[in-house]
């Protein structure tokens, strides 16, 4: 489920919410912040920021603009080089597996549509360059945000290069290209997606400090939850028909490193101030599940299980592996809210200890292996309960077939088959594999290593409560 992006994108359907939710009513328009008199100078934008961050540039920013076709081009170029026709069929097997997308779904040009539609500036860390999207006057998106901004005095194209120039002042002082090759050598989504999570939680803080502190509100001081209310706002929120029609898995993808990143670097500061920030690029979070629950970074560290599939062969009768990866507490979450509820998402998944999914494929149809571990025995069972929700509904009409007093169940549907079962602090599932290989496949699967991650701690906080 894998798609690198080397350019660090700001999405506009971000300044809706932060406009809509946040504009206090009867806000008059300051006229030294009008758009024609705000500050250009992006020299004063890194002051300001140098100020804010305590860190400084050492070089320059080159600042450029492009057209909404020049941004298009520029994405659709990265698109080709990062996601090649083979990855993009495997990532369209494994998201077709679990669900998350329809049949046929044309995974690449719904990237380029959602980043062409949301794409307001970007960072570019090949090229050190910072590029702000030139506006399309006739529309009536950009129109109702740079108007209601400046009822608060705030200039949009200052403010989304602030958001920018972040990335630059945190790619100058940590290098994130370096940080982003060496978390994909892991060939972990979920790690990845943590990473992801620092980078824009911090830029989404800066942005919100700026807003926030014209009316005397500390954000680190003030909230712990922001960005679950900008979240919940965002699938609200109209004007935007590509990401607003998107499958719930691209629309929270998109949206958790900014909203749930910004909840993490919030309470992250408040722990340790910028300095305890500045250590996350050295000691990154190692899964989303600390990224959801800082404690869990912050206080006592909960390493994710490693699971290996080193015992199971990358071929199984005709099928070969295509893909093998990690979920995660956030994209599970996402896999059972699909079928049920949210609140039944965020309760199967609590609990999240490690996993490991690989998938296969004939050519003409392919199943996942799923192995999840969990904090506790009774998390596991949670999992389960909810995963046989999930399962009756991937498998409808189809009663399961219960065996070992229930901790294995399974579900039969023509030449295919789901499975799940539960063995202590472990559950196994198993999606649309063939019915007459589904035993082999089970043993298998049980046969899988795990064992605790273990990587240097540099810095633990004292709890202030």
């Amino acid at each position: 489920m894998k798609n690198k992006k080397l350019c660090i994108f700001i999405v506009i359907f971000m300044f809706t919410l932060f406009i809509c939710f946040l504009n206090p009513a009867g806000g008059k328009e300051n006229s030294s912040k009008s758009e024609s008199s705000t500050r250009t100078n992006v020299e004063e934008i890194k002051k300001e920021l140098v100020g804010l961050r305590g860190l400084i540039f050492y070089s320059e920013v080159a600042v450029g603009k492009k057209t909404v076709p020049e941004v298009r081009s520029l994405y659709k170029k990265e698109l080709r080089k990062e996601l090649t026709p083979s990855k993009e069929l495997s990532m369209k097997e494994t998201m077709q597996t679990f669900g998350f997308i329809p049949r046929n779904y044309n995974i690449s040009k719904f990237l380029l549509d959602m980043y062409t539609e949301q794409v307001a500036g970007f960072y570019d860390t090949t090229t050190k360059k910072l590029y702000l999207t030139e506006k399309n006057e006739k529309d009536y998106n950009e129109k109702r945000n740079e108007e209601m901004m400046k009822t608060m005095g705030i200039s949009m194209n200052d403010w989304i290069a602030l958001h920018e120039l972040d990335h630059a002042l945190q790619d100058q002082n940590f290098d994130l290209d370096i940080i982003e090759k060496d978390i994909e050598a892991f060939n972990d989504d979920d790690y990845t997606l943590a990473l992801k999570s620092v980078i824009e939680g911090e830029a989404t803080f800066v942005m919100m400090d700026e807003m926030m502190k014209k009316w005397g509100i500390d954000i680190s001081g003030s909230f712990s939850d922001l960005g679950n209310f900008m979240e919940e706002a965002s699938m609200q929120t109209g004007g935007y028909d590509i990401f607003s029609k998107a499958p719930a898995i691209f629309r929270r993808t998109l949206s958790f490193p900014y909203f749930q990143g910004l909840n993490f670097i919030i309470t992250v500061k408040r722990a340790g101030g910028w300095k305890a920030v500045n250590l996350l690029y050295s000691d990154v979070p190692d899964s989303t599940e600390q990224i959801l629950h800082p404690e869990k970074y912050l206080y006592e560290r909960d390493f994710p299980v490693q699971v290996s599939f080193k015992q199971i062969p990358r071929r199984i009768d005709n099928y070969v592996m295509i893909d093998d990866n990690v979920v995660g507490e956030f994209a599970a979450d996402v896999f059972v809210s699909q079928y049920l509820s949210p609140a039944d998402g965020k309760a199967a998944a609590g609990g999240w200890g490690g996993d490991r999914y690989r998938t296969y494929s004939s050519g003409t149809g392919s199943f996942i292996i799923w192995f999840t571990n969990w904090d506790t025995r009774g998390d596991a069972g949670k999992f389960m309960k909810y995963l046989g929700k999930v399962m009756s509904r991937k498998y409808p009409g189809r009663a399961a077939r219960k065996f070992n007093g229930s901790s294995l169940l399974l579900w039969e549907k023509g030449t295919v088959s789901g499975c799940i079962e539960k063995k202590g602090k472990d559950v196994i599932v198993i999606i649309d594999a063939p019915y007459a290989a589904i035993e082999k496949i089970r043993l298998m699967l049980w046969q899988s290593g795990k064992h605790k991650m273990k990587r240097p701690v540099l810095v633990r906080f004292q709890r202030n409560d």
